[in-house]
């Protein structure tokens, strides 16, 4: 019995190596954001992927942040180990550096280039189910 067994081990073994990859690499994926519209080089350019409807906009909700220092024109923002999942993007332009978005001064973007204000979950949400590559554009409330 133990000789008939040993063969389905192994060939379980084999099958969990080969599924494993693919296992991790749904497991965490990276989302990279092209930032356009960056008008000056002063500040950090800041951005979070929030995976709540109902938080997102009112309240605090990184389940992934990012930033980069910020850069007249485009940057880059990388958010790593991101899990498979729907989240909205929103992005703000730091430019006095205080670590909170001044909504009324500073620029924001959000994903798919959506413009509402107060900003809508299912607009500016990105499907996350591998590395990503996306873009958007800063713009000031009431330009």
């Amino acid at each position: 019995m133990t000789i008939a067994r040993k063969p389905y081990l192994a060939l379980a073994a084999i099958c969990a190596l080969a599924i494993a990859p693919f296992a991790a690499a749904q497991q965490a994926a990276k989302v990279t954001v092209t930032v356009n519209k960056v008008m000056s080089d002063a500040g950090t350019i800041r951005g979070a992927l929030c995976a709540d409807p109902l938080l997102f906009a009112t309240s605090p909700c990184a389940a992934a942040s990012a930033f980069a220092p910020a850069k007249a024109g485009s940057v880059e923002l990388t958010f790593t180990d991101v899990k498979p999942g729907t989240y909205a993007l929103g992005i703000f332009h730091d430019e006095d550096g205080n670590g909170q978005v001044s909504i009324f001064t500073e620029p924001m973007a959000f994903g798919n280039g959506a413009l509402d204000l107060p900003p809508v979950f299912d607009n500016a949400s990105l499907k996350v189910s591998g590395d990503l590559k996306t873009e958007t554009a800063l713009f000031r409330m009431g330009q």
